[in-house]
């Protein structure tokens, strides 16, 4: 399986990639390396895997539907940012979600995590699933 993963080199995303790789799964990662992150130079000698410098808003149909699965991650993370730079985070947080979605077919899988921002969750106490309304308090989680 071909597995593309927008931001694969940020906190979630590099430890989801390593493991992805160790399974034998053929991964890509598109980051923008905004933090000169290193999270996965130790995995870069793998053939299984393939890292492009790019910026997710600029990915064409053609490339995108290369894939078997698509897991976008990239994002401007928290409140905070998300405030402070707030057309970035939409157009990064939920626009590149948006042409995603319009240019896969309905034979690729997207998996789309959320953080307990999307849920309004404010507290460990309270467990999100899949059936869990959403209830975002914050223009992060709304993204």
């Amino acid at each position: 399986m071909k597995i593309l993963v927008p931001g694969g080199a940020g906190y979630t995303g590099s430890v989801l990639v390593e493991n992805l790789v160790h399974k034998g799964f053929d991964v890509t990662v598109v980051d923008l390396f905004h933090f000169s992150e290193n999270t996965l130079n130790h995995i870069l000698y793998f053939d299984n895997f393939e890292i492009l410098r790019k910026d997710v808003r600029s990915l064409e149909k053609k490339f995108l539907q290369k894939f078997d699965c698509i897991i976008p991650l990239s994002a401007i993370v928290g409140a905070p940012a998300c405030n402070l730079y707030f057309q970035e985070a939409t157009s990064i947080n939920r626009d590149s979600i948006k042409m995603i979605c319009e240019n896969i077919s309905d034979n690729q899988l997207l998996i789309y995590p959320t953080t307990n921002s999307g849920y309004g969750a404010t507290s460990g106490d309270m467990y999100c699933d899949e059936l869990t309304p959403l209830n975002p308090i914050s223009h992060y989680g709304i993204l």
